[in-house]
């Protein structure tokens, strides 16, 4: 029992760590993209960065040397950097619900009536969490794309964007709906126990 109280304390310190860095990066993704609304994204952004992060996202890009336009360079880097700060958000969301599991494991009460319902609590949220992710990868990759074609100042170019729908996450889900199953019919198990004492 002391030990799966130490492991959870110094698994509850990790995560603890885990949210000061998701709220550190949710800052300064708002403020830059604060300052890129005030100063504009061209003068944050080179050229040269973003074509090669262009290269690295999943886009195929048929000429070498593109120009954009610095208005569609201020709203393809504007919506990335939302699409992030939702993304960062949703990581801190989860990290908070590990921590309430972890709560009640501290003080050596594994099967408490809150764990079973909140490891369901992170299963419901792993499915949204793997959905949103997927529509959000799939749209910025489009938008992105559309505003490279339009914003090319050297004329049409050909674009191909690829896509995959990653699926993991309902196995995942479904694994986190089992052992929520399990901690319930544990929980039932340690209330006969207790009442029998």
């Amino acid at each position: 029992m002391e030990q799966m109280k130490k492991t959870a304390r110094g698994l509850d310190i990790f995560f603890k760590i885990s949210q000061i860095i998701c709220i550190v990066i949710m800052s300064v993704l708002a403020v830059l993209n604060i300052l890129g609304l005030l100063l504009g994204y061209d003068k944050l952004v080179e050229k040269g960065a973003l074509k090669m992060s262009a290269n690295i996202n999943g886009f195929i890009i048929n000429p070498e040397d593109l120009v954009f336009e610095v208005l569609e360079v201020r709203k393809a880097v504007l919506l990335m950097s939302a699409v992030g700060l939702v993304m960062v958000l949703t990581v801190w969301y989860g990290i908070r619900i590990i921590r309430k599991i972890l709560e009640p494991m501290k003080d050596g009460r594994p099967f408490d009536s809150s764990v079973s319902l909140n490891i369901r609590k992170m299963g419901w949220f792993t499915l949204g969490a793997g959905i949103l992710i997927n529509i959000f990868e799939a749209f910025v990759k489009t938008y992105v794309a559309q505003a490279m074609i339009s914003a090319n100042a050297n004329g049409p170019v050909e674009f191909a964007v690829t896509h995959q729908i990653n699926m993991d996450f309902i196995v995942f889900a479904f694994i986190l709906f089992l052992f929520s199953y399990i901690f319930r019919y544990g929980e039932e198990l340690q209330k006969l126990s207790d009442e029998t004492l």
